[in-house]
């Protein structure tokens, strides 16, 4: 069962990738019918080969996986729709994740909208959304963010500058509100739970800085990453928690990467060093993804 898996994943993936490149690596706003689109698409493969320096039972650890994701939209009428999102990936540890959301979207007017389903909570977007290439290489502090809930939200864009979002989303067998604000290049989000537990999350993008900072009140954590852009080519980044009631860090990573994106074909990725001034490893990453020739 594995291997008839696995050879179809190769199978849909190798076909993704012809298709790309036969749409002109159009992978944005792919129209599919005259009422149906598929806003995103994504394939990206990702190798992992890990040294632990400290260990002399298994020195090397290897870790690769695939992921595809697809997002589509389904207009019904000028003010209802359909948005449907989806991403599969599979390592090989054997293990398969699936990321799905689905959602019934209201849009009163161009400012104004509302939406019901399993979304994509208000919190959630301060994470890289699952059908994209930052996704899958994300670093630990994005990955402490909550991912997609059923819930009911609402969305008002007040100016290019400012954007708001209120909701309320199931969880961890209750219901709790989520809120978020944009203001220019910077993210506020978050929600809390009725037994005074609490989740707070800011990203935000300073010139060649990208940051996110989370702090999560059930686990006393404090998580953070920062990326710093030498130029579109050249990137450090560092990965760090703090929980606060041990009064330690288990997670402090020092990272670059150098970038590359195919001349003729709608193909991008980068190759990583990695070292974990805490757990003592070193890792090196190769990452491809499809990208679309005319943005990236």
């Amino acid at each position: 069962m594995y291997q008839y898996k696995s050879k179809s994943l190769v199978i849909l993936v190798l076909f993704l990738f012809v298709f790309a490149h036969s749409i002109q690596a159009q992978l944005e706003n792919i129209s599919l019918s005259p009422n149906t689109s598929v806003s995103k698409a994504y394939v990206g493969l990702r190798s992992d080969i890990k040294a632990l320096i400290d260990s002399s039972n298994v020195p090397i650890k290897t870790m690769a996986s695939v992921r595809i994701g697809f997002v589509v939209r389904h207009d019904l009428n000028k003010s209802f729709a359909f948005e449907a999102q989806s991403a599969l990936q599979h390592s090989n540890s054997l293990n398969t994740i699936s990321i799905p959301a689905f959602e019934l979207i209201y849009k009163m007017n161009s400012a104004f909208q509302i939406r019901a389903g399993h979304l994509v909570t208000p919190t959630t977007t301060t994470r890289p959304m699952p059908v994209s290439w930052q996704s899958q290489v994300e670093t630990y502090a994005q990955s402490r963010i909550i991912g997609s809930k059923t819930g009911l939200m609402l969305r008002y864009t007040f100016s290019p500058n400012l954007f708001v979002v209120s909701s309320v989303h199931y969880q961890n067998n209750r219901w709790a509100p989520h809120a978020r604000i944009d203001y220019k290049k910077h993210r506020l989000a978050g929600y809390y739970e009725n037994n005074s537990s609490y989740f707070i999350s800011l990203k935000s993008t300073i010139q060649k800085f990208e940051s996110i900072f989370n702090f999560n009140k059930v686990n006393e954590e404090l998580a953070g990453s920062v990326f710093y852009s030498i130029n579109p080519r050249f990137t450090f980044f560092t990965d760090v928690n703090r929980k606060m009631m041990l009064n330690q860090s288990d997670v402090w990573v020092l990272g670059f990467r150098s970038y590359f994106k195919a001349d003729k074909y709608p193909v991008a990725g980068f190759f990583g060093m990695q070292y974990d001034v805490i757990q003592k490893y070193i890792l090196g990453q190769f990452f491809i993804h499809l990208a679309d020739l005319k943005k990236e």
